[in-house]
């Protein structure tokens, strides 16, 4: 206890708990003798109310098991440790890293900014940041790649845990203590952090996407980091507290609208739309004047057409006779393409969020003049039987997933353009 009778911050890193329900920290003692499962290689994420992403139940148990195992063996005694030689707690808690350097010794217990790691990042338009500077979300497009933890250019079993309030990641990598281990093991473990830092940043922001994407595609909202990752947010929310239909309109319009120009404006940096850079320009002046009706069917043909595009220029997307193949191949192809291009983290995420709303939203759903869809539909409005899709919020959701497709392509196009940064 301090002369304040206030408890010792040592004391109080020590007794942290997690518990599955809330996102805490919870220390349970594991006997001598009690088999756990071990992971060799493994990433746990919760969202930033502290909700695990699981395949099944089991996950929150390994992830439960994992972090007091660690805290226990490993992170207690440090703290221990350095509360008896007057230093200074590591507090806020934001870091830890564990690095096993030799087999039999005790590993190196690191905390915060005592370490670094070098990441290979893909910047905005016009951000600059220095190494060591934090990096956020809306100062990048892309991770690619992180270095991970060595000793003296050997590579070293580690563990990383990140705290930001009520999220928690863990990243932890036991191989190279393995028994022929060899440098194959390690070839992806750079791109494998850079995945793993992604998908914390994301959790952190928006929720794991593999839920939100699947949950604003409903209301026919696209995902994209192109809008300001707040207003991307309250979007999300609005769909998660259950927004009607009417009421979601209102909030997309309110929230995006002051936005969209520059969005659009900024579609015109990207040299694969140059042949298009005329009707974008037309797109630019049919928002400003309000005719959302144009903006709607302006940017329906274009998304088509600039897949389409990327397919034959690669010898794909057209069956024997030169004529398109059905829309869900394309689609399938032009997944396959993005990903073979290599891409990165952030950029497959954003691939997969397009290629699930083109597939399983309204857009292109297939049209009889006798259906009657209730969202927009590329069909029923150029056929002339949708005659009330001109609205703010359907001319916002148009430009929304065109600038998705931008931002993939976009990345792309500069990706040998890189610079080494710290996160």
């Amino acid at each position: 206890m301090s002369n304040s009778g206030s408890p010792n911050p040592f004391d109080s890193l020590c007794g942290l708990r997690w518990q599955p329900q809330n996102g805490e920290i919870q220390l349970e003692t594991i006997p001598p003798g009690t088999k756990i499962h071990v992971v060799q290689r493994g990433v746990f994420i919760t969202d930033d109310q502290g909700k695990l992403i699981t395949r099944n139940e089991k996950d929150i148990q390994v992830f439960s098991n994992l972090i007091n195992h660690i805290w226990e063996l490993y992170i207690i005694p440090e703290l221990n440790k350095r509360k008896e030689l007057a230093q200074s707690p590591p507090i806020p808690l934001s870091k830890v890293m564990v690095l096993f350097t030799q087999t039999g010794n005790m590993p190196i217990v690191i905390f915060n900014n005592e370490y670094g790691l070098k990441a290979r990042v893909i910047k905005r338009r016009g951000i600059g940041f220095n190494a060591g500077d934090l990096v956020g979300l809306n100062q990048i497009v892309d991770i690619e790649y992180v270095e991970p933890p060595k000793e003296n250019g050997i590579p070293k079993a580690f563990i990383i845990i990140n705290f930001d309030g009520a999220q928690i990641s863990l990243f932890a990598d036991f191989r190279p203590n393995n028994l022929g281990f060899t440098m194959d093991d390690w070839r992806d473990e750079g791109e494998w952090l850079a995945d793993a830092y992604v998908e914390k940043i994301l959790a952190k922001q928006f929720g794991h996407l593999a839920i939100v994407i699947p949950e604003v595609t409903t209301m026919g909202i696209p995902f994209t980091i192109g809008l300001r990752p707040d207003k991307m947010r309250l979007l999300i929310d609005a769909v998660r507290d259950g927004t009607k239909q009417e009421k979601i309109d209102v909030a997309v319009e309110n929230i995006c609208r002051d936005e969209m120009e520059s969005i659009i404006e900024s579609w015109m940096n990207l040299v694969e739309f140059s042949d298009r850079f005329p009707l974008l320009k037309e797109t630019l002046i049919a928002w400003k004047n309000k005719l959302y009706g144009a903006v709607v069917v302006l940017l329906m043909s274009q998304i088509e057409g600039i897949l389409t595009e990327l397919l034959v220029k690669n010898k794909k997307g057209l069956n024997k006779i030169g004529q398109a193949v059905e829309w869900k191949v394309r689609l399938k192809e032009f997944n396959n393409l993005m990903i073979s291009c290599g891409i990165g983290p952030m950029r497959r995420r954003m691939l997969r969020g397009v290629v699930y709303f083109l597939d399983k939203s309204t857009l292109y759903d297939g049209f009889s003049w006798n259906s009657t869809t209730g969202r927009v539909n590329r069909h029923a409005c150029l056929h002339g039987k949708d005659c009330s899709y001109n609205t703010p919020a359907n001319a916002i959701r148009m430009i929304l997933l065109f600038d998705a497709i931008h931002w993939i392509l976009y990345t792309n196009s500069i990706s040998k353009k890189q610079k080494d940064n710290t996160l």
